[in-house]
């Protein structure tokens, strides 16, 4: 399919590497639109120490703490991923591994999974906070998975 295709549109670099290996000239690499929408948002926000509290226990703030988030659905949970992830937290072993549920009732159950190998990861429940918070917590992430 990739050879025969008249356009193929990759939206990060390991996707752009293995088309351009079979159609190198109908290839192009497109940037998320996350990414500048983040930036601009951030850049015109008044708000510069936004703290959060997570699981009653740890006050994070965004600015300043070093943090990394973490997620990961059940559909691709394997022993593999889970090395994956620990590898991940052990590359940044100053910064407080943080699980980002994209959905929090279907992802909880992962989040739990991840606590065992994991015991210092923390939850972060956008549900109970705001739009300009959880944009600040991807802006300001040192790292992802």
């Amino acid at each position: 399919m990739l050879p025969k295709a008249q356009k193929i549109v990759c939206r990060d670099p390991d996707s752009y590497a293995l088309v351009t290996k079979y159609s190198p000239k109908n290839a192009v690499l497109f940037q998320d639109f996350a990414v500048s929408t983040l930036h601009d948002f951030v850049a015109q926000s008044k708000e510069t120490s936004i703290q959060i509290l997570l699981e009653d226990t740890m006050t994070v703030s965004l600015a300043s703490d070093q943090y990394i988030l973490i997620n990961c659905h059940k559909k691709v949970w394997n022993d593999v991923v889970r090395q994956q992830i620990q590898t991940f937290v052990q590359t940044y072993p100053q910064a407080i591994p943080i699980f980002f549920p994209g959905d929090i009732e279907h992802d909880h159950p992962m989040y739990q999974e991840l606590k065992k190998s994991i015991p210092s990861l923390l939850l972060y429940d956008w549900t109970c906070q705001t739009l300009s918070t959880t944009l600040h917590l991807f802006w300001y992430a040192h790292a992802s998975i």
